[in-house]
């Protein structure tokens, strides 16, 4: 894979000559571009330059409306571009700087790897709870210790249930069904074949405080009343009675509900 950077602002004659003569001497090479434009443009120059992969930034959206928002947009792309998803990147600051405590790495992974469009991935050191970005650029010498806490549990967790679970490889296939909560982000990821509900994801954004989310799941049109919920991330089991559904998340609290 060839990362292609700042490609909104690279010469569009040498971008095609390079391009050429790489897939020429590498059939199989997949395109990766960082490119930000006004979405008719970003949409011309995919199929111009025969782009795979986008970068999408959920880092640049704060607070939970823009990223809901955000995300809801990737998705709605699904028939046209596909985006790598990461929680941040090397040009960002850490998850502790943007979001302003290192446990935020745990929803904001949830975010990339179950919310998200496709492909996610995170900077080294996000696995080690990094308080500041590592600098990758320059003489910066040895990093001997990263930060106080470690998120490898989650992060291989995460992983394995994209790789057991194809309704997490795809998109196009997320509903929000939070009411727009101020701070839960809350979403059901159905089947792409039998487009039946698969799972029932929850995320506490807030790194502060305990946040309360009431779904009226008939609103959404989901009828799950006498299914069973496994929660694959705590291994804890409830059943659904009626058609509401009582969501407690702890500050940056996270559950991935599978359906039965």
């Amino acid at each position: 894979m060839v990362r292609l950077d700042n490609l909104h602002s690279s010469h569009k004659a040498f971008v095609r000559r390079v391009l050429g003569e790489v897939r020429e001497a590498f059939p199989d090479i997949i395109t990766f571009g960082e490119l930000f434009e006004t979405e008719p443009r970003i949409e011309d120059m995919v199929l111009d330059y025969g782009l795979n992969f986008l970068l999408a930034t959920p880092w640049e959206h704060k607070f939970v409306p823009q990223l809901r928002s955000y995300t809801r947009y990737l998705h709605s792309k699904h028939d046209r571009l596909r985006y790598l998803f990461p929680t941040t990147s090397h040009d960002s600051g850490s998850l502790a700087e943007e979001f302003g405590d290192v446990r935020s790495t745990t929803p904001r992974l949830m975010l990339s790897t179950l919310f998200g469009p496709g492909p996610s991935g995170v900077v080294q050191g996000v696995e080690e709870g990094i308080s500041k970005k590592i600098r990758f650029i320059g003489r910066q010498g040895f990093v001997d210790k990263f930060g106080e806490h470690n998120f490898s549990d989650i992060i291989k967790k995460l992983n394995a249930l994209i790789q057991e679970y194809d309704c997490f490889q795809i998109s196009g296939n997320l509903q929000f069904i939070d009411h727009d909560h101020h701070a839960i982000l809350g979403a059901c990821r159905f089947d792409e074949t039998t487009k039946k509900p698969r799972f029932l994801l929850f995320a506490n954004m807030d790194i502060l405080g305990t946040q309360y989310l009431k779904v009226d799941l008939a609103s959404y049109g989901l009828d799950l009343n006498g299914r069973t919920l496994t929660d694959v991330l705590d291994h804890f089991e409830m059943k659904i009675a009626g058609p509401l559904l009582d969501v407690e998340l702890p500050p940056c609290g996270v559950k991935a509900f599978k359906i039965s």
